[in-house]
Order: C-alpha cells, then structure tokens, then sequence
C-alpha cells in the first residue's frame, strides 16, 4: 500500500510524504551476526528493524552503542571514541582506514543521540552499505 500525504510549512510550501505499508526491507542481516555475543547480535538486529522502517536516527545512535559495546568487550574502558578506536586500531581489530570510517560514523550517532541530527541517506549507507 502507498500512502501519499502533502504538509504545508509555515511559508505556504508543500512538503510530499510518500510511504509504502509495509515498508519495503532495505537489507538483509549480516550472516556474521551469529558470531557476535548474544546482546550485541540482538542489539544489531534491533538496528536493522529500524532501518526497515526507514528512521534515520535510531540506526546511528545503535551503531555508536554497537561500537561502544564491541570496543569494551575487546579493550576495556579506556576514555573517549577516539581514544578507544586508537586503542581497538593499535590491538589489530581495525586498520587505520576503517578506524576513521567508524570515527566518522560515531560522530553521526553522537549528533543523533546529542542533538537530534536527522542522519542523512548517504550518512547511514556510509555505515551500513559495508555489512
């Protein structure tokens, strides 16, 4: 089912809204998920039905908890996400490129969780679109 609304901002402009019910699946889950530790792999799967609904926020604020969670279980508490990335990147976990791709995907879950920040597509395709 398709279901198309119009909104009409404060300066006379309508806005479409177009959505189908049920909402098409954007992915599947990643098969690698069965290795992760069972609250991590529910936590990524909670993720993923966000993402089939289509919100934006939600699937970067679980993205930077995924991360946090990952990063403590491998590494311990050892302050900030850039300071943990540079501990999770001198271990081996991560090479220095996709140390920067996850730091730039952290600071869109921050801005999500911390300011509201609607993650653009592009913005969540740069996080998910490798799993």
């Amino acid at each position: 089912m398709l279901i198309r609304t119009g909104v009409v901002d404060a300066w006379g402009d309508v806005e479409d809204d177009v959505r189908y019910y049920p909402p098409a699946i954007v992915r599947d889950l990643p098969r690698w998920r069965f290795k992760l530790p069972l609250e991590m792999r529910k936590l990524l799967e909670e993720i993923y039905r966000s993402l089939d609904a289509e919100n934006l926020r939600l699937p970067m604020m679980g993205a930077r908890t995924l991360v946090d969670m990952m990063v403590l279980e491998k590494i311990g508490d050892v302050g900030g996400f850039k300071e943990k990335l540079k501990e999770v990147e001198k271990a081996g976990f991560v090479s220095s490129h996709n140390r920067e791709a996850l730091y730039a995907a952290l600071e869109v879950g921050n801005a999500a969780a911390h300011r509201g920040h609607a993650a653009t597509e592009s913005e969540v395709q740069g996080c998910y679109g490798h799993c």
